[in-house]
């Protein structure tokens, strides 16, 4: 909403109208899904990404990366990755 004050009537101009408008506008939040990427779909595993998912698996961080996105051919890709079930994108 916008307010316009005038304190003194004599501030105005002769035959100038006062008017009162007002209106309520929504916020709008842009959004960016339309050009995002889902990391998740854009995943191709490599040597170079089991390595980095051995390397925070076996950190203490607090947190494990998902196993199902190591190479089939690893010793340590997840044996739950190859079910028909829901995928589980976390």
């Amino acid at each position: 909403m916008v307010t316009t004050r005038v304190d003194n009537l004599d501030q105005l101009e002769s035959g100038a109208t006062l008017l009162q408008l007002e209106a309520e506008v929504p916020k709008v939040m842009k959004r960016a899904h339309n050009r995002r990427g889902n990391p998740h779909h854009d995943h191709v595993p490599s040597d170079e990404m089991d390595l980095l998912i051995e390397t925070i698996n076996e950190s203490d961080i607090g947190w494990k990366a998902d196993t199902c996105k190591l190479q089939k051919h690893h010793a340590k890709y997840g044996a739950h990755c190859d079910t028909d079930g829901p995928l589980v994108l976390s």
